[in-house]
């Protein structure tokens, strides 16, 4: 049975183990032992904490001891090594099992990875502000610059560029590169592309990353200077993506440096690749703004164009569903039929306005071309309001985008003038023998000639009107060579067609046609001619010319203002697209809506459905459905304008969050019309959540920072040098000793620091005041007495250049400092016993050291009381006696001095010796010990030995411990001489070194075994 569940526990996903009572593992699975690289004998060899990452083994020991304690499962998160070293986060989760008595008997464990959940979360988060920044309309080179500053946190030891590649894909432009040296930016904007330069060139090119971790070695750069510049500016690495927007198109480069010589990890090409659509999305946001502003200043110029074109042609323009019979009216249309623009025209005002003469033909014309789906044009009279009669040239043309339905535009011209100005033509006409004075003024003012034409000897005869017409000179008579010159190339051979037919068939001429005038302008006429009937002989014609030009040209103004408005709505149907924004109109009165083709794709409908409040009241979602309801019903009551947020549930069953905007319709008081905006906000409602739940994490890991700063005694701060701003953790104010949340300065600060470090503080305050990182470690004097010890490690924070502000972190290592004083008591403790023991080998050497000065002395006192005894007292040889026995005491008391200062127990004192003196001094120690070992010393010690700051005894102490190891080398020695030889040796950079080899037999390079001080 356990043979089976250890098997089951090899194949689980997990790394699983289990421990027994005491905590102590005593089984790990499969997939544990292959990550860690470790078997559990090892594990217990090192201990079970040997594979946690340093800085959580505190409070994971803390969790499991209690867990431990209390029999009770165990929870919590933590960083394992992995068998290459690398640390990955892990949630552990552990389960108490227990014996029949309800004791635990050990827990069950399992360890799951989620490394890559926090790294998609830290992706997710950064990707959320920066979408946010995106649909707040932040500039793009502030959403560039903040991007490249995420991605270089996400991935340290990374710097980002992004590069917009021209329109034409010729050069790159610098998009951001905060990080990146300027002048290696400067060099990339404006920079040619080409894919022999380097991989961003490349990466545009194939469309896909580059990565290159060698530049100078990658054949693909061979003869660029793209590798030299990297190795200049301190870069080894670059993995460059192209940017693609949602058409496929190329807007620019994404790009990592690195510098060391590295490839992407799976996580990095994953960052790329999102962030290089992240940019791409940003992008192509700002260039649809652009676009938008561009398309609404387009639109607003060409409506005023259009309302001065109609007023100046008098003609005014309108649209109509023959469906619904909606009607739109441009104001000139409302001036045209003296309708009060108030009012929303329909059908019916329209049939009682036109004349009762008119009224069948124009409605039977109208019915005509809608049954048949074709254009209409047609002239009529109609009686205004006012009781006036006007004359009416209506044209209108069927919208092909509308495919269900027929919707007319068109125009309405008020020909008032040029109807009665032929009807005054024709009664000057009849009346031209009797009235030709009173033609020629009705001519002038009509803009109409009269001729005759007689079609057999081509004479001509013209009013004074028709010569200013065809801008002929009235001294010269025209003839039809001046008139067939005179017509527009374009126009020349048909209407003289029109006008031979007419003379041959003697029948009636009209035509319209240009002509172009002397000083090159281009004038419109419309002639029409009769046959005289009284002249049967041959073909003589009465006509008249008419200058058509004005009308004319109003009326091509009239059909370019017409194909701009159609362009027009296409352009605002196209920024409703992008923007997710729709439009429509609500009549309250009658229920009736009309919806932009983006409001159908928002709400999830056919256009062919036709939209009612109905329809809308079935989508919008169970939860908002009575909120919206009541607001809707305030609004319609009050008459006033409103804006909600609500969701709906579309047909296939898409949530979505809408935003509506609505207006009351101000010019139709009778009745509440409100013209309305919807606007798909999912996106941004779902990132608003996401952040909410961001902002929760962050709570909770700030908590747990602040648990682990408590356990580690290690407190962050920041510093703001010059406004003396300290924003501190609690565990700061608790080494200051001052009350946490009290505003700090640095002379509080000052006045805690211990005299003897207060130099060191103000070294670290000038460095410092000129942006320069810092580390101390110095003592703190609290206002209660008590001293701590803290190490204060601070780094510029390089986001705020203009002044210098910091972040760091204090550790207060008052614990650590005690350890360390006990330590060093305890080695020299260690060490004046070290000395005694060395000292007591070499006792017989130092009593013949102290006998032989001593017997000195007892046979230079005998020989000079021999010499003062003598007759007469030899007394030169008395002094020189003295002399000898003075230096034999000296000697004598030099030797008893450096042993007692061997044995002394003090604390060491530095001075400047003579290394080689010293090495004289151990010898002459110990020379009577090497002689008993039969070891022969040489020493070579030159002179020019300069000397060191050392404590002597400590020297001493080292040399003789490495004389006597020597010695004791040698102690098996019979075949050759025991031969020892001293030397020291002064080294060109100031080091001196001494040498004490011997001539024992060494050892085997097996039997070495080295242990740690």
């Amino acid at each position: 049975m356990e043979a089976d569940l250890r098997r089951l526990f090899d194949i689980l996903p997990g790394l699983v183990w289990a421990t027994g009572p005491d905590g102590v593992t005593n089984f790990v699975n499969r997939r544990w032992r292959e990550y860690t690289g470790i078997t559990v004998e090892e594990l217990r060899e090192r201990g079970w904490t040997a594979t946690i990452h340093p800085d959580d083994i505190p409070w994971v020991r803390e969790s499991w001891r209690a867990a431990v304690t209390t029999g009770n499962s165990a929870e919590f998160e933590m960083r394992l090594r992995r068998s290459d070293g690398v640390y990955r986060r892990f949630s552990v989760k552990a389960e108490p099992f227990h014996d029949a008595h309800g004791r635990a008997s050990g827990w069950y464990g399992v360890n799951i990875d989620i490394e890559s959940q926090r790294r998609a979360e830290a992706q997710l988060e950064v990707e959320k502000q920066l979408l946010e920044l995106v649909t707040r309309g932040v500039a793009l080179p502030e959403i560039l610059n903040q991007l490249c500053l995420e991605v270089e946190r996400l991935s340290p030891g990374a710097l980002c560029s992004i590069l917009f590649s021209d329109p034409d894909e010729l050069r790159f432009r610098l998009g951001a590169g905060p990080n990146l040296p300027e002048t290696y930016n400067a060099v990339l904007d404006g920079l040619k592309i080409d894919p022999y330069f380097g991989p961003c060139s490349l990466a545009i090119k194939k469309r896909s990353t580059i990565i290159v971790t060698d530049p100078p070695n990658d054949p693909r750069w061979l003869g660029s200077a793209w590798p030299g510049m990297m190795v200049e500016f301190g870069l080894s690495s670059c993995w460059s993506a192209p940017i693609v927007g949602s058409r496929g198109r190329v807007l620019g480069i994404f790009a990592i440096y690195k510098l060391e010589c590295v490839g992407p990890t799976d996580e990095e090409l994953e960052l790329i690749d999102r962030f290089a659509k992240l940019s791409g999305i940003a992008m192509e946001r700002a260039e649809s703004d652009a676009k938008l502003a561009a398309s609404t200043m387009e639109l607003q110029r060409a409506n005023h164009f259009l309302a001065g074109g109609q007023r100046l042609s008098k003609t005014g323009s309108f649209s109509l569903d023959t469906t619904t019979g909606e009607q739109v009216w441009s104001d000139e249309n409302y001036r045209i039929w003296e309708f009060e623009p108030t009012v929303p025209p329909t059908m019916q005002m329209v049939l009682a306005a036109i004349h009762p003469d008119d009224r069948d033909t124009a409605y039977n014309a109208f019915e005509d071309a809608v049954r048949e789906r074709k254009d209409v044009e047609i002239v009529y009279r109609i009686i205004t309001p006012r009781g006036g009669v006007k004359h009416l040239h209506t044209v209108m043309e069927i919208i092909p985008e509308f495919t269900e339905h027929v919707v007319y535009l068109g125009s309405s011209q008020d020909v008032t003038e040029s109807r009665l100005a032929e009807a005054a033509l024709r009664e000057s006409e009849a009346n031209l023998a009797r009235a030709n004075v009173h033609l020629s003024a009705a001519q002038q003012l009509s803009q109409t000639g009269s001729f005759r034409w007689d079609a057999e000897t081509l004479e001509l005869t013209w009013s004074d009107e028709n010569y200013r017409i065809w801008d002929f000179d009235p001294a010269v008579p025209p003839t039809m060579e001046m008139i067939v010159e005179a017509f527009h190339p374009d126009d020349r051979e048909a209407t003289m067609t029109a006008i031979e037919e007419a003379a041959r068939t003697r029948s009636a001429f009209d035509a319209h046609y240009r002509v172009v005038t002397r000083d090159g302008s281009v004038k419109y006429l419309h002639t029409v001619s009769m046959p005289v009937p009284e002249i049967r002989s041959h073909a003589v014609f009465l006509g008249s010319t008419q200058d058509v030009t004005e009308s004319k040209l109003a009326e091509e103004a009239q059909k370019a203002s017409a194909a701009e408005l159609r362009r027009t709505n296409s352009y605002l149907t196209a920024a409703q697209r992008l923007s997710k924004t729709g439009s429509f109109t609500w009549d309250v009165e009658s229920g009736e809506v009309d919806w932009s083709e983006e409001t159908f794709e928002i709400w999830g409908f056919e256009p062919t459905v036709t939209p009612d409040m109905s329809i809308v009241v079935q989508v919008i979602h169970p939860d908002d459905l009575e909120r919206v309801g009541a607001h809707l019903g305030e609004a319609t009551s009050a008459g006033e304008s409103f804006e909600m947020y609500y969701r709906i549930i579309t047909p296939a069953g898409v949530l979505k969050h809408i935003h509506s905007v609505a207006n009351r319709i101000p010019e139709i008081a009778d009745r509440l019309i409100y013209i309305d905006s919807v606007q798909d906000v999912t996106e941004s409602k779902q990132a608003e959540e996401v952040q909410k739940a961001s902002e929760a994490e962050l709570a909770r890991t700030n908590t747990y920072l602040t648990a682990a700063q408590r356990l580690s005694q290690t407190g962050s701060f920041t510093w703001d040098l010059e406004r003396d701003e300290h924003n501190w953790s609690e565990v700061i104010y608790q080494v200051f000793g001052f009350d946490p949340g009290v505003k700090v300065t640095m002379d509080m600060i000052a006045s805690t620091v211990h005299p003897e470090d207060m130099p060191h503080v103000e070294t670290l305050l000038r460095n410092a005041a000129i942006g320069e990182k810092f580390e101390l470690v110095f003592r703190v004097l609290r206002a209660d007495g008590e001293m701590r010890h803290a190490h204060v490690i601070g780094h510029r924070i390089d986001q705020i250049p203009e002044r210098p502000v910091f972040m760091g972190a204090l550790q207060d290592i008052t614990d650590r400092k005690l350890q360390e004083a006990d330590l060093n008591h305890a080695r020299a403790e260690l060490a004046h016993v070290a000395r005694v023991t060395a000292l007591s080998a070499l006792t017989a050497s130092i009593a013949h050291e102290v006998s032989q000065p001593l017997a000195g002395i007892m046979t230079n006192a005998n020989t000079c009381l021999r010499m003062l005894a003598a007759d007469p007292p030899n007394l030169d040889g008395a002094r020189m006696t003295a002399q000898r026995t003075l230096r034999d005491g000296d000697r004598a008391s030099e030797v008893i001095k450096r042993l007692r200062g061997l044995f002394t127990r003090k604390p060491p004192t530095l001075e400047h010796l003579d290394l080689n003196e010293a090495v004289r001094e151990v010898l002459a120690l110990s020379s009577s010990e090497l002689q008993r070992r039969r070891v022969i010393v040489r020493t070579e010690l030159p002179g020019e030995v300069p000397p060191v700051l050392a404590d002597r005894i400590q020297i001493q102490q080292v040399i003789l411990n490495l004389v006597l190891n020597a010695a004791d080398a040698m102690g098996a020695v019979n075949d050759h001489a025991r031969e020892m030889h001293i030397s020291s040796h002064s080294d060109d950079d100031g080091a001196i070194s001494i040498f004490v080899r011997d001539a024992g037999v060494g050892l085997e390079t097996t039997d070495v075994e080295l242990n740690s001080p």
